[in-house]
């Protein structure tokens, strides 16, 4: 089977700009929040006069690009929480104090998260550790505070970047493969899914060693490139370190093991974004595929 295919890409230019403008919100309360629906349409516009260009599936696209620089900055900042625990646990116990006097107290986050730049749940984790020696995703209402329970249910509402439960993300991810899959059974493509390498691998070294989403074991060429397995990525493929980075350590063991493959992403690329002996498109793309 061999097809040829054309991907969606956007400028870096543009991919620039959007990073410029969730730069903004490095220290304000809604760092950690996806942006909305009216914020993305007026953040297209501004792309529109600036660049003359409308992005497809913008608002996707832009909340990729922030998931990406979020958690690169998740990372980054991390030390903050190490380094000021002492002052953040104190201050977190004077607020407590407050609200048990049911004074005014301040806005807790206002400070620590967005001070420091760190993850709500990533603090609350540490709080729950560091008071009860229990994990967040353990812990009863019974077992703590009001007061811990109101800023663990603030740190949720605020949080779209540090899950808790990661159930919902994968289940997610799960139904763009069978998407994926779809395609390939459409275009009569032979190929294991990565369950079924993970059964063969379990049975052979007693754990899955090397597991692309699709193992292809047919013939199958995209642009004239030989294509042995996929993977299938429900995002934009953005130029951020975090992206780039945590697909090349990925891939490297598929390339090593089976040769060639290719990505597919969900939201299209970065114009960019390249990496040896892989050929990257978007779902639609793929989809229109004859």
């Amino acid at each position: 089977m061999k097809l040829s295919l054309k991907p969606y890409t956007l400028s870096n230019n543009i991919e620039k700009y959007i990073i410029s403008f969730i730069k903004t919100q490095r220290h304000k309360k809604n760092f950690f929040l996806k942006i909305d629906d009216k914020t993305c349409s007026k953040l297209n516009s501004n792309i529109k006069k600036e660049f003359k260009y409308n992005i497809t599936n913008s608002c996707q696209i832009i909340n990729s690009i922030k998931s990406a620089y979020v958690k690169k900055n998740i990372i980054k900042y991390s030390f903050n929480l190490k380094k000021n625990e002492k002052k953040i646990f104190s201050f977190y116990n004077e607020n407590e104090k407050l609200f048990n006097k049911k004074k005014n107290y301040k806005n807790l986050f206002k400070y620590i998260s967005e001070k420091y730049i760190l993850s709500p749940l990533n603090v609350m984790r540490f709080i729950i550790k560091k008071k009860y020696s229990l994990k967040i995703t353990k812990v009863t209402d019974k077992q703590i505070s009001k007061f811990d329970k109101k800023m663990i249910d603030y740190s949720l509402d605020n949080d779209d970047y540090a899950l808790i439960d990661n159930k919902r993300e994968m289940e997610i991810s799960l139904e763009f493969e069978k998407r994926v899959e779809d395609i390939l059974k459409k275009h009569n493509v032979k190929y294991k899914t990565q369950e079924q390498l993970v059964k063969e691998q379990i049975k052979k070294f007693g754990k899955p060693i090397n597991t692309p989403d699709f193992l292809i074991i047919s013939d199958f060429y995209i642009n004239n490139k030989k294509v042995n397995w996929i993977d299938a990525k429900k995002f934009y493929g953005s130029c951020v370190n975090f992206v780039t980075d945590k697909i090349k350590n990925q891939t490297k063991k598929y390339l090593d093991e089976y040769g060639s493959g290719c990505i597919v992403f969900e939201y299209g690329l970065n114009e960019l974004l390249n990496y040896d002996n892989i050929i990257l498109f978007d779902y639609e793309s793929f989809k229109k595929s004859k």
